[in-house]
């Protein structure tokens, strides 16, 4: 895996990817995958979620072409893993 994406529409995207690097961050191992969020977030929160680890967020209007973009940008910069 190179990029993990993860779609939220509920609006709890903060607590979701609080936990979601708890997980992350209890492995044995280092991940060696960049994660990207997309869905329905308020652009306040970009800042939080990329300070979390997040490599990139797209919301709800993205293009397809920028989220190529950004998925090729985050596997290309993605932590290296074990």
């Amino acid at each position: 895996v190179d990029v993990l994406g993860v779609s939220i529409l509920s609006g709890a995207h903060l607590p979701i990817f609080r936990k979601l690097y708890q997980v992350l961050d209890g492995l044995d191992e280092p991940v060696g995958f960049a994660v990207v969020a997309g869905g329905v977030m308020p652009e306040e929160d970009e800042e939080t979620l990329k300070r979390m680890g997040v490599a990139d967020v797209l919301g709800q209007d993205t293009t397809p072409d920028t989220i190529v973009a950004a998925i090729e940008a985050a596997a290309a910069n993605r932590p290296v893993g074990v």
